[in-house]
């Protein structure tokens, strides 16, 4: 989006002022766009599928790892985690549930 305004600016002349003008609008309309496309979720939150003080399963997108929610699950049990891996969750779906394990600390 920034090679548009940039685009514009190289083909108007700066010294009409209102060219210029209008240039600087539209990349300042690009960045705030391009600001608020950053800022969206990647996807739904991660959802505790199944838990017990030993395990817990947690369903969430691909490419997102939940790590953080079952290190706090397993704290909470005065365990730590282990990552047993990702199953995916329906074939055409991006929805993947992963596999944690609270074991005693060494």
């Amino acid at each position: 989006m920034l090679t548009i305004g940039a685009v514009m600016m190289t083909r108007m002349r700066l010294n009409n002022k209102i060219g210029a003008r209008y240039c600087f609008f539209v990349i300042i309309v690009c960045l705030l766009l391009s600001g608020c496309i950053l800022l969206q979720k990647v996807g739904p939150e991660p959802q505790i599928i199944a838990s017990s003080p030993r395990e817990i399963s947690i369903r969430s997108v691909k490419g997102v790892k939940p790590h953080i929610m079952a290190a706090e699950h397993c704290a909470k049990h005065g365990r730590q985690w282990e990552f047993l891996g990702g199953y995916p969750f329906g074939e055409p779906s991006l929805a993947v549930i992963y596999g944690y394990s609270c074991i005693e600390f060494e």
